[in-house]
């Protein structure tokens, strides 16, 4: 879910499967995309690394919103956290962020083909910044997600044509800025974006379900950093009223079956592992999915 635009070993050796980042748009991307053609170092997004999916769809960008308009979803699950929490436990709490982010007053919105955006002076927003707009009066803006296209004073553009949209805003919309390296933030960025993409193209209310990992055991170690993580997803689910599947909790995967559900102590890479697992979420979604009290 976490994105980080530097300070990661990119070479493509040491991450194949790399880029990894939901909240990771599609500008930036290409950017690295563009920057590996004359890296020096052999990277991951290089076209010629063999990954296992392209860095230009690894973003929400392509993964969510570009399928949206065509192909409304009723259900998003974001079975992330995974790779997003913190082995160090001394830096457990720098990694999580803000669970409810400061707000920037909106003054006014100007809409058209590039959308204009007033706020409250002393905004601190820069050209490429990440942020949510709250639009009371325009429901089809409303929870718009992405970067800041540009910033005079304290009037701002996002690439946004809202040209069509109906409605007037007036006052008491908001803005909030995020920092992508962060857990809470980067749930808060996806999650706003789905909800504005229901918002723009309509239809019923859209269902976000949130997951844990399979277990708090990996490589044969427990070191509390999925019980961490955990405990991190299931504040969000409670702070947005969402879905919450506790897979750690319902597999019940320790040191003694670990790897009978996961082969290689990380992944159910064989059929049968997939198939049992299969089997717990399938149970759980018929039998109408709730918030698992039991999550940390």
């Amino acid at each position: 879910m976490r994105w980080f635009e530097t300070g990661k070993d990119e070479s493509c050796k040491k991450g194949k499967n790399a880029p990894k980042g939901l909240t990771a748009t599609n500008r930036e991307l290409q950017e690295k995309i563009t920057a590996a053609a004359t890296a020096e170092v052999f990277s991951s997004y290089d076209e010629a690394c063999n990954k296992a999916t392209s860095p230009i769809r690894m973003g929400y960008e392509y993964r969510i919103n570009a399928v949206w308009p065509t192909k409304r979803f009723d259900v998003v699950v974001l079975d992330h956290g995974h790779n997003d929490r913190s082995p160090d436990k001394e830096k457990r709490n720098d990694s999580l962020g803000s669970l409810h982010p400061a707000t920037i007053a909106i003054k006014a919105i100007k809409l058209g083909l590039v959308t204009e955006v007033t706020l409250s002076d002393q905004h601190g927003l820069v050209k490429n910044d990440d942020i949510t707009l709250r639009t009371p009066g325009i429901p089809q803006m409303d929870f718009w997600t992405g970067e800041v296209s540009s910033v005079n004073g304290t009037n701002i553009t996002v690439m946004l044509d809202s040209s069509s949209f109906v409605g007037t805003y007036s006052a008491g919309g908001t803005a909030v800025k995020y920092d992508k390296t962060k857990v809470y933030d980067a749930y808060n960025l996806i999650i706003s974006d789905i909800y504005h993409m229901n918002a723009r193209y309509g239809g019923g209310p859209v269902m976000i379900v949130l997951m844990t990992p399979p277990t708090e055991w990996t490589h044969g170690k427990n070191d509390g950093s999925i019980a961490a993580i955990n405990d991190a997803i299931y504040r969000i689910a409670v702070k947005w009223g969402l879905q919450l599947y506790n897979m750690t909790d319902d597999l019940k995967i320790g040191a003694d079956n670990l790897r009978t559900l996961l082969p290689d102590s990380v992944h159910p890479t064989t059929t049968a592992a997939r198939q049992v697992i299969a089997d717990h979420i399938a149970a759980w979604a018929k039998s109408g999915g709730s918030r698992n009290k039991t999550c940390p």
